[in-house]
């Protein structure tokens, strides 16, 4: 079971864009990702849903978090670059 900060579906922050994984290509398919690109940064602030959580396949304390920003570019990054954004009432 993945312990994860977020769920399927929230909302995130990116605080660390340094957190990327950049080429990460196993992962991505892995993840169903249909608009991941190779070597495509991303910025400080993106705000984006995440859409998959899975376990770094070499590093276990790593949790890779898939997010989708409103573009429908995708991502992969590991949690610790990630802050969960309050939904407003």
């Amino acid at each position: 079971m993945i312990q994860s900060k977020f769920k399927i579906g929230d909302k995130v922050k990116v605080t660390d864009p340094n957190w990327i994984y950049l080429s990460y290509e196993e992962m991505a398919g892995i993840m169903d990702l249909k608009n991941w690109q190779s070597y495509k940064s991303i910025k400080r602030g993106s705000v984006g849903t995440v859409i998959n959580i899975k376990m770094h396949q070499s590093d276990i304390s790593n949790i890779t978090i898939g997010i989708r920003l409103e573009d429908e570019t995708e991502y992969i990054m590991d949690e610790k670059g990630l802050k969960l954004v309050p939904i407003k009432k």
